[in-house]
């Protein structure tokens, strides 16, 4: 009652266990990637919310003490009397373990040639519009193409400081 047996059986199985085998390998190779995709998403969040919150942290600065915050941008010119940027943080050559480097700086931008402040009577002369910018760029450290920038700027009209100074 011996049959003759061609071991298909066999075969059919290390077919099956080899098809088995690449599946799960793909499958693994896909949550990798997906994992890649994920962290990348988070880190370009972090750095762009990094950014958003430098920003409002430093208009913040000014808003609660204009005075002496906005006649230090005022008064920070180069040699040839040009408006310079002020630094106001820079954690780039800081070795801490934050993963996100914040660079930000503000500048007085100087009016245009026909750009008047709104004043009537006496005082038509006497004013100017003054405009600064805030610039923040936040990076992931040592990844320098993950970075966000952001800038913001604020206007207001003022008392020209050449006409009304003592």
């Amino acid at each position: 009652m011996r049959k003759n047996q061609s071991g298909a059986v066999l075969a059919i199985s290390l077919v099956l266990l080899t098809a088995i085998t690449f599946l799960s390998m793909m499958g693994m190779q896909r949550s990798g990637l997906q994992t890649k995709i994920v962290a990348n998403i988070q880190h370009q969040e972090r750095v762009f919310n990094a950014s958003l919150n430098e920003q409002e942290f430093w208009f913040f600065q000014y808003a609660s003490n204009p005075k002496e915050n906005i006649l230090t941008l005022i008064n920070s010119t180069d040699n040839n009397g040009n408006p310079a940027p002020v630094v106001l943080r820079d954690t780039t050559n800081i070795n801490s373990q934050d993963a996100v480097q914040l660079n930000s700086s503000a500048i007085h931008v100087l009016p245009g040639a026909n750009e008047v402040a709104f004043a009537i009577g006496e005082q038509a002369g006497f004013q100017r519009s003054y405009k600064f910018e805030l610039n923040t760029v936040s990076a992931v450290r040592n990844r320098t193409e993950m970075n966000s920038e952001q800038r913001s700027g604020f206007k207001f009209s003022g008392l020209s400081l050449s006409s009304n100074s003592l």
